[in-house]
């Protein structure tokens, strides 16, 4: 299977930090496999002491004194990983998590509060809890620079209302409205459901576990938006036009300058110009 240099090397040097004392003598990648939406690589890793198995996204290695076959650690590393996810049941970004950090924690509180919810009113309080999410979520949004002045004409208990207000602004133009028309559908179709909850009397687990994964699902799709407005646009290889395009770290240049990434096409190998030592 093709090695890429440049991923090569990154196992490299995770491996001689994370084995001290060893030097990789050679790495290759053996297989790529996806599981649901993550793809994992398997790297077959020889030091001048030691074999590893070295198993990406999240990256981990594992000696081949344990681990005889890679169908072996490959199953242990996707269940490891399934674990992982599963104590974080969002799948939001650090960047996702900077732009709205108290709305993440109380949703986080409302998920802790529903794994320790016994009685029907105990399920109503996650709805409120989401409830207060949603709140803090337009709060946090209307702080922005660019929603700021749009929120002033919205009254502030209106949720579903300020929303919109941000839909308009971040996924504005003729190419993003169906994107727009569905935040807009799912906003009043959550804020309906977490009030539908809220006063429940015969509320389940079931029904509390709906509406939590609902409004976290809402928040990501928001600011997926405010990410993609607010980010450069993709850049494209100018010698293929793919969108692979990476920052790819290099090591030897962290004394030279002040960021040691180079721009690399996955696709075609092509590489930007060398930051220049500053």
């Amino acid at each position: 299977m093709e090695s890429p240099e440049h991923q090569r090397r990154a196992i490299r040097e995770y491996v001689e930090i994370e084995a001290p004392g060893e030097r990789v003598k050679r790495a290759e990648k053996i297989s790529s496999e996806r599981n649901f939406d993550r793809v994992y690589d398997v790297w077959d890793v020889e030091t001048d002491k030691n074999r590893w198995w070295v198993v990406t996204n999240l990256t981990n290695l594992y000696p081949q004194s344990e681990f005889p076959s890679m169908d072996h650690v490959l199953s242990f590393h996707i269940g490891l990983m399934s674990r992982l996810m599963a104590r974080d049941r969002t799948n939001a970004t650090d960047e996702d998590i900077w732009r709205t950090p108290r709305a993440w924690r109380q949703l986080e509180q409302a998920d802790k509060s529903l794994d320790a919810a016994e009685e029907a009113e105990d399920f109503q309080g996650v709805g409120a809890r989401c409830r207060e999410v949603l709140v803090t979520l337009v709060e946090e949004l209307g702080a922005r620079k660019s929603l700021d002045t749009a929120f002033g004409n919205v009254k502030k208990a209106d949720v579903k209302g300020r929303l919109n207000v941000a839909y308009d602004a971040y996924a504005a133009g003729n190419a993003m409205r169906k994107i727009r028309a569905h935040l807009k559908a799912s906003a009043d179709a959550t804020w309906e459901l977490v009030g539908w909850l809220t006063h429940h009397k015969n509320a389940t687990r079931e029904d509390a576990r709906y509406v939590a994964d609902a409004t976290g699902q809402l928040m990501q799709n928001t600011l997926s938006i405010v990410v993609r407005a607010e980010r450069p646009k993709p850049t494209r290889c100018p010698n293929c036009g793919s969108y692979k395009v990476i920052s790819d770290f290099r090591s030897e240049l962290m004394d030279k300058v002040d960021s040691p990434y180079v721009e690399l096409c996955e696709a075609c190998g092509w590489e930007g110009d060398s930051p220049t030592p500053g």
